[in-house]
Parts: C-alpha cells; structure tokens; sequence
C-alpha cells in the first residue's frame, strides 16, 4: 500500500497512457496536423519520466537529484513505451509503430535532462 501512495502521480499517469494507447482508433479525435501523433507520445512519456523522477528523487527537496532516479527516470517510461506498442501490434483496431516508440524514447530523454533544472527553479517542490 505505501508503494502505491508514494507513487500515486506515476502511477495515475502510466494508466492514463494505457487507456489512451488501447482505446480504438476510431475513438480518438482525428486532428490534421502532420505529426501530432508523434508530439502526444512526446508529451506524454515526458510527463511520465518527470513524474517517476521526482517521487523517487530522495534529494528533490535538497534541490539536487539522485543517479538511482534518473536512471529509473529514463529505463522504465522506455520500457513501458515498448510493451505499449507490443500491446498495441495485438490488437485488432491498433498497431505497433517504431516512431511512437522513438516519440515516447525521446520525451522521456528530453524530461529527465531537463528535471534537475527545473526541480532547482521550482526549489525541490517538483
């Protein structure tokens, strides 16, 4: 029980990801902007990393960051992102694609370079 109320945020978010990623195409709203697919998966493994970073930053009110979240930070949203897209290739309205892949890789980078200087600006409250 302590894992999941440490971990509330992470985890809320990883299923907000999964609904969304399972959910028939037809469901989600068609936008026609080339790439938009791309900048969600972005965006929302961004926020994951973030997220997984700061409840397992034991330095985050230090406004410092330990080597043991920016690792988590980075391995598990990748993962996660992987075992989506093999959700994905099983089911009959979606399919598995290597871009999304790439989209969610990137955004979890980009969150986790980004975190120790945000977390300094926002003084150790994220």
């Amino acid at each position: 029980m302590k894992f999941f109320i440490k971990y509330n945020k992470t985890i809320i978010w990883s299923l907000v990801i999964l609904l969304l990623c399972i959910m028939p195409a037809s469901d989600i709203p068609k936008v026609k902007i080339a790439g938009i697919d791309k900048v969600v998966h972005f965006g929302l493994f961004g926020v994951l990393a973030t997220l997984l970073v700061s409840e397992t930053n034991r330095l985050r009110t230090l406004r410092d960051c330990d080597k043991k979240s920016i690792i988590l930070g980075l391995i598990v949203p990748i993962i996660y992102g992987g075992l989506i897209e093999l959700i994905q290739q099983q089911l009959p309205s979606r399919s598995a694609e290597l871009f999304d892949l790439v989209a969610d890789s990137a955004g979890t980078i980009v969150a986790v370079l980004i975190y120790p200087f945000v977390n300094r600006i926002t003084r150790g409250f994220f």
